[in-house]
């Protein structure tokens, strides 16, 4: 294989509009570094909380057409993907597809935390949706 797996880099987590107590819990309480980003493309705010070892994103929908909004209408606020960094996601993208992988965008988009991202159809990992990424 010409990738290599290099780590679990975060969990997404979705998140409503307004609701700050899990955001505040992990800034005021566990005192975790963070930053939010709006990323038009995705159509999400991101709040992005630094353990040391693998973040934690809060994901917010910044218009109802978004597929935050759409995952929160159907199963509420919880865990939304697992994202796995890489150190090269072209390579990873023809490995998946010659395996029969189905996903969600085939070309890799910009992300958050200046990422290159993909993520993988749900049917093709039994309902959990995976995130790859890769630095920019």
């Amino acid at each position: 294989m010409k990738f290599r797996i290099l780590g679990i880099e975060h969990i997404g987590i979705a998140q409503n509009t307004n609701s700050e107590q899990l955001s505040n819990f992990f800034s005021d309480i566990l005192n975790l570094p963070n930053e939010r980003e709006f990323v038009e493309n995705q159509k999400v705010i991101t709040e992005i909380f630094d353990t040391g070892a693998g973040k934690i994103e809060l994901l917010y929908p910044s218009e109802e057409s978004s597929v935050i909004s759409k995952f929160l209408s159907k199963k509420g606020q919880s865990m939304h993907h697992i994202a796995i960094l890489v150190d090269n996601i072209d390579e990873l993208i023809k490995h998946l597809l010659s395996n029969g992988i189905k996903l969600i965008n085939e070309k890799p988009q910009t992300g958050a935390d200046n990422k290159k991202i993909i993520f993988i159809h749900p049917h093709s990992t039994p309902g959990m949706l995976l995130e790859f990424c890769q630095e920019i």
